[in-house]
Formats: C-alpha cells, structure tokens, sequence
C-alpha cells in the first residue's frame, strides 16, 4: 500500500514537473491546429509559461519575434493572461491579451509587422504584393460577440501595393477601430500616396474584410490610373471600389 502511494506520488510530481518545464516549441503544434497551418511559432526557446519564439507564417513570408509570460494564478480563475515582451532593442511588443468569460482583451498592446502579412493572409492565389510596415496600438479593447469597448488604431506607412499591373503608392493608411455588431470595425483612409482611399475595416472571427474606394488625384500618374483600372471598372471620376475578404479560420 505504501509502495503504492510513493508511486502515485512521484507520477504526480513527474506531471507538475512536465506542466512546469512543458517546452515552448509545444505551443506551434497548438497554434498550427488552432489556425488551420496559418500561423506557427517557430525557433522558440524557454517553457510555455515563459519563453521566446518567433511567430509567422506557414511560408515564413513575415516574422515577429516575441517574448511571453504566462500568468498561472489567471488560469487558476479559468482565464487566460499572456503578457507580451520584445526579445530585441526597443519595447516592441508589449501588452497583455487575456481571455476571459468568452472576452477578447487588449491593454497596452502594441506591435509592428512588414505589410507582407496582407498578402500572406490572401491565400496561395493570392497576386498582390504589399510594402510598408504595419503598427498596431491597443491602449485598451475588449471585445465579445455580443459587445466590447475600447478601441485601437493601425497605421500602414510605406504603403504600397504592386501587382500584374504596376505599383501604387498610398503613402499613410489610417484604420480607428472599435467593438460593433459583434465585430471590430473602422473606417480606412490615407494620407498622400497617389491615390485617395476611403472605406470600411470589419475583422471577426469568421474573416477580415474591407471595402474600399481608390480615387485617382490631379497629379496621380497615368501609370498609376492605369492599375486602378486593372483593379476593377473605374466610375465616371476614374475611381474604382474594391472588396476584399479573407477567412480567419
């Protein structure tokens, strides 16, 4: 009886041992699964509770690397806190995202990605190439699908897109996003670049979409009008509306 009782014992402290000291590289197989092969983690070092890796995509087409802690006693009260921390110069990333009671919730979340992640999240017929540099800011924002506060902002600089087509410049694009109708949603626009953009932001978990009209300046070149045209059918004033839709999961 006694024999038996150690060995009961010592598995338990072998499965504390495991959970404590769990690898990190675990966390890509959960995410691969997770995303359906479109997010991964990967070179990753450390625990599960406390590591650093490199997230990405299938292709590796764009990078971020991270640093994570994950706080036990949340997971004690059945929520879920990872604070971010960058794992180079400077303070990039940061935040937590937690999850709580079917809540998504940013605070101080901040981080930047090579545009190439838009392209990356067309899908494999995707034809699009995107240039520039992404930045995300969440000083606060929680969103479930029945409501949510807060809000975030993305500033695309650099913005480019290029295509069969030609390139088209669009200097600063701005998205101000909030919590509505069970989604995120902001209004898009630009500042200089050779086009004006004005449209609409939605993410849920469902898909990413975006609604948008490119509308040619007095001193956009004709190249450039040229593949606003290839975009679709430009209206009388040579603008042209474009929807774009990707599915998350």
């Amino acid at each position: 009886m006694r024999r038996t009782a150690i060995v009961v014992v010592l598995v338990a402290l072998l499965a504390v041992a495991f959970a404590v000291f769990a690898p990190a590289a675990l966390l890509d197989a959960r995410l691969d699964s997770v995303t359906q092969g479109r997010l991964r983690l990967a070179d990753t070092s450390g625990t599960v509770w406390s590591g650093r890796g490199i997230a990405t995509n299938a292709q590796r087409t764009w990078s971020l690397p991270l640093g994570w802690k994950v706080d036990p006693l949340r997971l004690v009260r059945g929520d879920v806190g990872v604070t971010l921390q960058p794992t180079e110069a400077g303070d990039l990333p940061r935040g937590v995202i937690a999850w709580r009671d079917a809540t998504l919730i940013l605070d101080g979340v901040a981080f930047t990605l090579p545009a190439t992640v838009l392209g990356a999240s067309g899908g494999a017929g995707n034809l699009m190439a995107f240039g520039g540099f992404l930045a995300f800011d969440a000083p606060h924002l929680s969103w479930s699908a029945s409501g949510g506060d807060g809000a975030a902002t993305v500033q695309w600089s650099g913005a480019r897109v290029s295509g069969m087509a030609g390139n088209i410049a669009l200097g600063t694009v701005s998205v101000n996003l909030a919590p509505r109708n069970g989604r995120i949603e902001g209004h898009v626009e630009n500042r200089g670049g050779d086009v004006r953009i004005d449209g609409e932001f939605a993410w849920s978990p469902a898909a990413v979409e975006v609604n948008a009209t490119l509308a040619p300046l007095p001193s956009t070149p004709p190249a450039v009008v040229r593949a606003l045209g290839a975009l679709g059918t430009p209206d009388a004033n040579g603008a042209v509306h474009v929807q774009w839709r990707s599915g998350v999961r």
